[in-house]
């Protein structure tokens, strides 16, 4: 039996209150929701390389302008699911991408995912890992080495759970630290992170290695416990 489990924080507090967001980030959230929520649903969704090439996000833009407008509701509050996180993130990216699911977690609606890899959590930790060529030295500043590396140092959207709270969030993996072998990720949540010990029940204690970056690293037997989904790109599609 699958569950329907969302990703994300909570809206802004105008778009809760019914006024609508008004500043740039919470605009982007309202639109990236309507994409992800309305859009996605109302029309079919490209999964091959030349069809998210070609995708028009000047023809989306319009229709979220023009949906604003009549002040149509937009859901914001209770996040995005697996399927919306990962179509939304693929058409964003522009390229075909494939999830990477972690076996021991909670099952859920894929139907809408067309290329789906499940594996235990070790494996998936792993698999994960070893998609950056480089690795990060905790002694340096954090942004100033992704900057450097570029694309040796790429960005893989993921989703992480806690089932004894039952919040999920989605982060960004940066890279791994030698020293340590700790997964650095970027997490929006504007406090601390919500992988640090006190805001989650799944022995993960995420540590600060970035404050301006909001750059934080685990442990990655931690990881294997809260990773729910990796999204990267997907070999050989055409």
């Amino acid at each position: 039996m699958t569950e329907l489990i969302r990703f994300g924080g909570p809206a802004p507090p105008a778009a809760v209150a019914g006024g609508g967001p008004t500043d740039l980030s919470g605009l982007m959230q309202e639109f990236l929701h309507y994409l992800a929520k309305i859009w996605l649903l109302e029309h079919e969704s490209p999964h091959d390389a030349a069809g998210l090439a070609r995708f028009d996000l000047d023809r989306v833009i319009a229709d979220y302008r023009e949906h604003r407008a009549r002040n149509r509701e937009i859901p914001l509050g209770d996040g995005l699911d697996v399927e919306e996180s990962f179509l939304l993130t693929q058409i964003v990216a522009g390229r075909p991408l494939r999830c990477l699911l972690n076996s021991a977690m909670p099952e859920v609606p894929t139907a809408r995912i067309e290329r789906i890899t499940s594996l235990d959590p070790a494996a998936l930790v792993q698999d994960v890992r070893g998609r950056w060529k480089i690795e990060l030295d905790a002694r340096t500043p954090m942004s100033g080495q992704l900057a450097r590396w570029g694309t040796l140092a790429p960005a893989f959207t993921a989703l992480v759970y806690d089932r004894v709270k039952g919040f999920g969030h989605c982060v960004l993996l940066r890279g791994v630290e030698r020293a340590s072998g700790s997964f650095v990720y970027w997490d929006p949540w504007p406090l601390r992170s919500l992988l640090c010990a006190e805001n989650n029940e799944a022995g993960a204690d995420a540590r600060l290695v970035d404050q301006d970056q909001f750059l934080w690293a685990l442990e990655p037997a931690s990881m294997e416990r809260v990773l729910f989904a990796v999204f990267v790109p997907a070999a050989g599609v055409t």
